[in-house]
């Protein structure tokens, strides 16, 4: 391992003597198939080798310096079925019995370097999906009764296996109802989209009527437009005669085919991806951010460092077996569509010549190269705003994310301090901590970089005098270490940044003392959830040197580097990506799993327990190294912060919008703890209108929902807030 530093690139963002009784697994518990004679399914040749050298570096190299033994070997039997059957819809209690003979055998397999028991569960899986392929067939023409009271179980996670078959035949017979019932309302939802856009577009044409001038310039062009008119009307009527046929028609035939199709998917993996979920299984046990790439998702991971493969700018994470938009990338595809969300549930993903894949179960690696294709072209997401809700459809046109679209933006505003002196204010807008890498190797003064660009914003500012700072980190999810600490020295005289401790226990100390200091102005530092890894950083230095206020919301809480280690020798030996060290902050606490929590919290539905680090399966502990004293009292921005928290409070307890937020914020959290839905379709309906209404007020609270004239509103509730706590740091300094 000695050469190990000439292949590993670093990530510090949200990025035996058993051989016999497996043989007799193989020929025990399952029939052989034409395929698995052809070796598709069978282990691959480069599969020793590989599982020995990842349990080498495991064993000496991963931060957390594991011991590989039989617990381990019941941890990896429990991830792996899980990572195949996350739902509990495929295998019965017999299948877990009979694996369950070689729980704690598992770790003496793969010392030897023996993976065959992956693929003996795997071949059972791929049984067990034709047959409920078979069952989904037969019975999804059966008659339905939709008035009658039944619930279905939606997270199966943490229930029992089926007995039996006929176990799992009642469990399919609600999973195939509820996606009927799904489908049902979407029609109905879809119906009554179209008829408000009729009574709008015929609102619209009664009242240009209704003005003279635009009857004259009406009459006027008619005879020029109306062929244009027609032909777009009779198209959209057409779509939608179009549109509404195909849905009847294929409304179960789309069920079929989405049962069919993923069990072709999954038929036509190979070795490299069974061996890949299976070792991954093993990584993720120690962290989450660890894993087996094999060599095709190698070169995919390759190619999107380089952005030679576009997408819609969304980072993707899986729960009960449904792929969850985790965060929306800033300037990204998506982010400027403006539909989808962080927590929403992707269904489907249909690309631009109408081919659909579910994606429910799906390895989050696939789901991603099927999001992914050319730049330019459609890609079509059916999701769900929760495992309750009616599943509707965003189109969102592939591209990349453009550094100009994730660059700090600057604008300056005025306000009022409470003797009514006028001050000038500045808000940055920072979605992402970027550095020119190849441009800084080349000594180019004119390199792109997220300090720069900062210090030559507030220049501008200074011009017209601001006297105070927001800088909004929301939904920043990281970048380069070097801008982190470059930044904050923009902000400190001179100290430590951040601590970073590898697994032998050395730590070295990242610290600002290049006579970087600019700036003395008082400062408020804008985070939510979303808010990762170098912004959790700067968080953090700002808050331990009393620099600023934090405001917003807890951030995710990766505080973990990882790197990529070419296992190298075979060619299809793929690479193993690995935890190798930990960020503390200059007090010595970890940004690990707690992340840093603001000194002013907002309301939100996006909780971090729900959707940070600590949500996560395996995420590595909290813990704390000594401190190194920061100098708090250069500033003492927390001086008054009592004070400050308290007018805060105040203003939001008093704020008709952030009590009617918090209203339903506490609506939506109660509704998301709902492990069953109802099968009647009355009932869900009610409930698919009640939520409508409560995402309507809360995207229309947030300013995040188009008005009746089509011009969206500017107000950001979270900002205006952060800049009234910035006037009264102003005014109590």
């Amino acid at each position: 391992m000695d050469n190990r530093k000439k292949n590993i690139k670093i990530f510090t963002g949200i990025t035996t003597g058993v051989v016999v009784l497996v043989t007799l697994i193989v020929a025990f518990v399952l029939p052989t198939t034409a395929e698995e004679k052809r070796g598709k399914h069978e282990p691959v040749p480069e599969g020793s080798y590989i599982a020995t050298t990842i349990i080498s570096i495991l064993e000496n190299y991963h931060y957390s310096k594991p011991q590989i033994n039989d617990d381990v070997s019941k941890s990896l039997f429990d991830e792996y079925i899980k990572k195949l059957d996350p739902n509990k819809l495929y295998f019965t209690a017999d299948d877990i019995k009979i694996f369950s003979e070689y729980k704690t055998s598992l770790d003496d397999q793969l010392k030897t370097g023996n993976t065959d028991f992956a693929f003996v569960v795997y071949r059972r899986f791929l049984q067990r999906l034709e047959e409920r392929n078979d069952y989904v067939k037969k019975n999804i023409n059966n008659k339905f009764d939709f008035s009658k009271d039944e619930t279905f179980v939606v997270k199966r996670e943490g229930v029992s296996w089926a007995k039996d078959k006929n176990e799992l035949d009642e469990i399919w017979r609600k999973h195939i109802k509820n996606q009927l019932l799904q489908a049902k309302l979407q029609e109905m939802q879809q119906q009554k989209d179209n008829e408000k856009k009729k009574a709008n577009k015929k609102d619209s044409k009664q009242d240009e009527n209704t003005d003279p001038q635009n009857s004259n310039r009406e009459v006027a062009d008619e005879k020029d437009n109306r062929e244009v008119a027609d032909e777009k009307d009779n198209r959209e009527v057409a779509d939608e005669k179009d549109s509404k046929k195909d849905w009847k028609q294929t409304a179960e035939e789309r069920i079929i085919k989405r049962y069919k199709n993923y069990h072709t998917f999954m038929s036509g993996n190979d070795g490299y991806y069974i061996l890949e979920a299976y070792l991954t299984s093993l990584t993720s046990l120690f962290d989450p951010h660890s894993n087996y790439l094999n060599w095709r998702t190698l070169s995919n991971f390759q190619i999107s460092l380089s952005l030679s493969l576009q997408g819609i700018g969304a980072v993707i994470s899986s729960e009960n077996g449904y792929p969850k938009i985790s965060s929306v990338v800033p300037g990204g595809p998506a982010d400027r569509q403006g539909e989808l969300k962080a927590g929403y549930y992707i269904v489907s993903v249909t690309q631009e010549n109408g081919e659909q894949t579910s994606v429910i179960d799906m390895p989050l690696n696939q789901v991603v190269q099927k999001i992914r294709g050319e730049k330019g072209t459609k890609v079509t997401l059916t999701v769900l705003k929760n495992l309750q809700d009616v599943p509707f459809n965003i189109v969102i046109t592939r591209d990349e994310v453009k550094l100009t679209e994730r660059a700090a933006k600057g604008d300056t505003r005025e306000i009022t301090l409470n003797g009514g002196e006028k001050k000038n204010i500045g808000v940055i807008t920072l979605p992402s901590f970027y550095r020119d890498f190849d441009a800084f190797e080349r000594e180019d003064p004119n390199a792109k970089s997220t300090t720069r660009d900062v210090k030559r914003i507030i220049e501008d500012m200074q011009k017209k005098n601001v006297e105070g700072l927001v800088i909004d980190l929301r939904s920043n999810g990281g970048g380069s270490l070097d801008e982190v600490v470059d930044l904050v020295g923009l902000f400190i005289p001179q100290g430590a940044v951040v601590q970073v401790k590898n697994l032998s226990g050395e730590i070295k100390v990242r610290e600002d003392n290049d006579d970087n200091f600019a700036y003395k102005m008082p400062l408020v530092v804008i985070t939510d959830t979303f808010s990762a890894s170098a912004s959790e950083i700067f968080a953090g230095a700002i808050q331990d040197y009393k620099r600023g206020i934090i405001v917003g919301n807890n951030t995710y809480g990766k505080g973990t580097v990882q790197s990529l280690f070419g296992l190298g020798r075979k060619p299809k030996a793929g690479a193993l990506k690995y935890t190798i060290s930990k960020f503390y902050r200059p007090t010595g606490a970890s940004t690990q799993q707690k992340g840093v929590a603001p000194d002013i919290t907002y309301p939100t539905f996006v909780d971090q327990n729900k959707y940070g680090e600590s949500s996560l399966p395996h995420v590595m502990p909290w813990d704390t190294i000594k401190s190194l004293s920061p100098n708090q009292e250069v500033f003492n921005a927390h001086k008054s912060l009592a004070q400050i928290k308290k007018q805060a409070r105040e203003r939001m307890d008093n704020d008709a919008k952030f009590q009617t937020l918090k209203s339903y914020i506490a609506k939506v959290r109660e509704r998301q703890q709902d492990n069953a839905v109802s099968l009647n379709l009355e009932k869900r309906r009610t409930m698919q209108e009640q939520e409508q209404k409560w995402y309507e007020q809360i995207e229309k609270i947030l300013g995040q929902q188009e008005e009746e004239d089509a011009v969206k509103k500017d107000e950001d509730l979270f900002l205006e807030e952060s800049v009234s706590v910035l006037r009264d740091l102003m005014q109590a300094k």
